[in-house]
């Protein structure tokens, strides 16, 4: 047996998820797994019922891996890209046909779905898949393996030109939810040929929708799939491993505080912040016109006190009033003034030396 990856579980559900959402309506049916890798997908077909697998992919160390892990299983396992398989097999050859994410690699797009068309049966089940590399990559960055990065509307456009109209969309995308799994994981798992894979069918779950936070949409899931020619409604698809209801807590924790709340949050006390600086900015141009005209008040009250004349009497006590007033005015400002937090007042002074130089 191979050993399992880093993060078996994860890796596991990631490549899993993929085929499993074509497993449904392979029974008994000439499947075509085209650009198979490493063969573990073509296995799952076959298990699933499929009458024949033909599993083909150009790398030949891909193609060796392959046979070696799961040559058991009755695959048929070829070195071989779509114009050789299609001069092979010929027209109207095969009842269900899967590419997962192989579109990105090749250097002519619509003539290989062309290629894939001609292989099928006119009433074919297609399942193609394609990355969302946008979500993965900055916009002036790609993966280097692949030839260029689709957007939905893209692949959508170019793959119903090709196959048809009669597709059914759907988003890859991290799944979270309840589920229960069998108490003895070493006995009631089976384990994919010679590989470290371990799987159980799950035909049965619900998808519920969800309508709250983390939407998923074409911008932010993991990949797009399309499944051609399906008289029925497709199911629902998905691969999943349980967690301990203590990692479900973390993750949960997590979930009501994603970034994006997060993100709001600071923007939001980041707005008050500034309010806040303008408002102490204007309080303290006030202060200091006060802080002088009750300065100058104050030498004019003394002035008129020291001088022995009763007929400016009245105009002191008029001035008296009017000092009185501006002092409720500086004091509601001081008041104020308190409730800014410390480390706000250091950054609002650091930036007035930087603006006064």
């Amino acid at each position: 047996m191979v050993a399992s990856p880093q993060y078996p579980n994860i890796e596991a559900a990631i490549h899993l998820a993929r085929y499993s959402a074509v497993l449904p309506y392979v029974k008994g049916k000439v499947v075509l797994d085209l650009a198979c890798g490493e063969g573990y997908g073509a296995a799952l077909l076959k298990m699933a019922g499929a009458s024949r697998v033909v599993a083909a992919d150009v790398s030949s160390e891909a193609v060796d891996k392959s046979r070696a892990l799961f040559g058991g299983l009755g695959v048929e396992y070829l070195q071989a890209d779509a114009q050789t398989l299609c001069d092979r097999f010929g027209a109207g050859f095969f009842d269900v046909v899967v590419s997962i994410e192989t579109i990105e690699h090749v250097p002519d797009d619509r003539e290989f779905l062309t290629l894939l068309k001609q292989m099928a049966k006119p009433d074919a089940v297609f399942y193609i898949t394609c990355p969302n590399d946008h979500w993965y990559f900055e916009p002036e960055q790609s993966n280097p393996y692949h030839l260029r990065k689709y957007t939905f509307g893209e692949f959508e456009n170019l793959a119903t030109d090709v196959l048809g109209e009669s597709v059914q969309w759907s988003l890859g995308t991290a799944v979270f939810g309840f589920g229960a799994v069998p108490k003895d994981q070493d006995r009631d798992y089976d384990t994919v040929g010679q590989s470290w894979m371990q799987v159980r069918t799950a035909d049965k779950g619900f998808a519920i929708p969800n309508k709250q936070a983390a939407v998923v949409t074409v911008e932010n899931c993991s990949y797009y799939a399309g499944i051609w020619n399906l008289s029925e409604k497709a199911s629902a698809a998905a691969s999943y491993f349980a967690v301990d209801m203590d990692a479900y807590l973390r993750m949960f924790d997590a979930w009501c505080n994603f970034p994006g709340q997060q993100t709001q949050q600071i923007q939001q006390m980041s707005d008050h912040v500034v309010r806040l600086q303008g408002r102490l900015a204007d309080l303290s141009q006030e202060n200091r016109h006060m802080a002088l005209l009750m300065a100058a008040l104050r030498a004019e009250n003394e002035a008129l006190r020291s001088a022995d004349n009763s007929g400016f009497r009245d105009r002191i006590a008029h001035l008296e009033g009017v000092v009185a007033t501006m002092e409720t005015g500086y004091w509601r400002y001081t008041r104020m003034a308190r409730l800014v937090p410390a480390p706000l007042k250091r950054v609002i002074m650091g930036v007035k030396r930087v603006i006064r130089g």
